[in-house]
């Protein structure tokens, strides 16, 4: 299919203006910041996923990893081991499904040329310029800091430049027709009114209260202190935990090996110094670090263990003691001031020593999940009556969205779009979501409250393109369904189960 619709792409450079960078070098090179580098252990169980003899690796996989343990640090710090294997679950799927779209491509002779990958490079990518223009020593310097070789880095900038150009194809394809434009232009005169609930698993485990007395009674069952034991053998990192450091720093930016850039930090540091002899150093950090991750909370980190960080910083964090502002210490990223300000001892926990935790942790497992297996068979049965009940007895009340458009992209309040979409497909006649409707590591129960016509719009520009841009998306998905069927997928499910 592909390769007949290539052919009506125009010829010339493919337009990427700063995509491509922000999501290729951003996912690359900005996770790191404070964070080590995955280490040579991480390979020992080799390959993540295997793609039709393609093996996706370890390395990659930590990267898009941590990423996304940025991303969801909020929801992974309420939830337990099962969200973790579940977020892992979900890095692996998606590292798969961006190797297939890899692999169609190809297939297909859509690749990225010379020109764009020099492109991308010498003109997109802003951490590689010094005074707005390419420089060949600082692209090599940061590739080294971040142990990542030119061949590598250029190879997955042509792979990503080739599935856009795949999506871009499957665009031209998808120009929508007159009745399809009559009836978009028909909806787009409506707007609907939707409440929602949304299902935080996690967080719902998490704000279960579950007596002691009930997790005596409970432990009274043999069944259920064999759930307890594997409970407990699936999450020990919940219940122990390696020495930790809390501490706040203050970060001042320079390229590692660029003596300008090094000297100027310097100065800049002994400036945060003096400041530090009689002023507040939250106060300070906010001031002057240069690391936006942390210097809108006064250059508080957090507690953190040893590998989470930098080998430089960690080394320092953990030897200084508490309350102690310590000396400037130099990293990829620059120079870092750190003051720890708590320290956490390793913690071995054995089962017998928390018997009764697990044992609430497991019932408010079986709670929730009963209950959110509640909400989707009462969502299923379109039962309103049901879907009230199984929502009180998870603590939760329905949202209301207002009324919104079609040219909304998500919906006030709802905060997702898959909802959003979801959300279209309601109706007076079928009200409710007939199941949960997930988005990452939430669900959704959605129900249509209202619904107003206007008089339709003849069909313009811009619905002609968000229509071609829905059907678009619809072609490649099944394209990609297709495609994994057809694919001999193997998943290394240790790398799943890891903590």
């Amino acid at each position: 299919m592909l390769d007949t619709l290539k052919k009506q792409i125009e010829n010339g450079k493919l337009s990427f203006k700063s995509v491509v960078a922000v999501i290729l070098f951003g996912a690359i090179i900005l996770v790191f910041v404070l964070f080590g580098l995955p280490t040579a252990q991480l390979g020992t169980g080799g390959a993540v996923a295997e793609v039709n003899g393609v093996f996706i690796s370890a390395a990659d996989f930590q990267k898009e990893l941590q990423r996304q343990e940025q991303m969801y640090s909020f929801l992974l710090q309420q939830g337990g081991a099962a969200q973790r294997q579940m977020l892992r679950q979900g890095v692996i799927n998606d590292l798969v499904q961006k190797e297939l779209e890899g692999q169609l491509a190809q297939k297909s002779g859509i690749l990225g040329t010379d020109a764009e990958l020099k492109d991308v490079l010498m003109t997109q990518i802003p951490q590689f310029q010094r005074e707005g223009r390419f420089n060949r020593e600082l692209y090599l310097n940061l590739l080294t800091a971040n142990s990542l070789n030119p061949a590598d880095f250029e190879k997955s900038i042509r792979k990503d430049v080739a599935r856009q150009r795949s999506r871009r194809v499957m665009a031209i394809a998808a120009h929508p027709t007159q009745m399809e434009l009559a009836k978009a232009s028909a909806l787009n005169g409506a707007k609907i009114n939707v409440q929602f609930a949304q299902v935080d698993k996690a967080a719902l485990i998490q704000k279960q209260a579950i007596t002691e007395a009930a997790a005596q009674a409970a432990m009274a069952q043999a069944d259920f202190v064999k759930k307890m034991e594997e409970y407990f053998n699936a999450n020990k990192a919940e219940f122990s935990s390696d020495e930790q450091v809390k501490a706040q720093h203050i970060l001042i930016s320079a390229v590692k090996g660029d003596a300008a850039s090094e000297a100027k930090a310097k100065e800049k540091i002994k400036e945060v110094q003096k400041k530090l002899q009689s002023e507040d150093f939250g106060k300070v950090a906010s001031q002057f670090s240069e690391d936006p991750g942390s210097k809108s909370k006064g250059g508080d980190l957090g507690y953190f263990e040893k590998g989470q960080m930098v080998p430089e910083f960690s080394e320092a964090a953990f030897s200084q003691k508490v309350g102690v502002v310590g000396e400037p210490v130099q990293s990829q990223f620059g120079f870092h001031i750190i003051k720890v300000t708590d320290k956490k001892a390793a913690v071995t926990a054995s089962f017998d020593s928390q018997k009764t935790l697990i044992a609430q942790k497991v019932l408010a497992q079986e709670k929730v999940e009963a209950g959110i297996e509640a909400l989707n068979a009462a969502l299923a049965a379109q039962n309103e009556a049901l879907v009230e009940t199984a929502l009180k007895n998870l603590g939760l009340k329905w949202e209301e969205t207002g009324l919104f458009d079609m040219n909304v992209p998500v919906a006030p309040k709802l905060a997702s779009k898959v909802a959003t979409d979801a959300a279209w497909g309601l109706s007076e006649q079928k009200k409710l979501s007939e199941q949960l409707v997930r988005d990452g590591l939430v669900q959704f129960a959605l129900r249509l409250k209202e619904r107003k016509s206007e008089a339709p719009a003849a069909p313009d520009m811009k619905l002609t393109l968000t229509l071609s841009q829905q059907k678009a998306s619809e072609m490649y998905r099944s394209l990609m369904e297709q495609k994994q069927k057809e694919s001999k997928i193997q998943i290394n499910q240790q790398w799943i189960g890891q903590q």
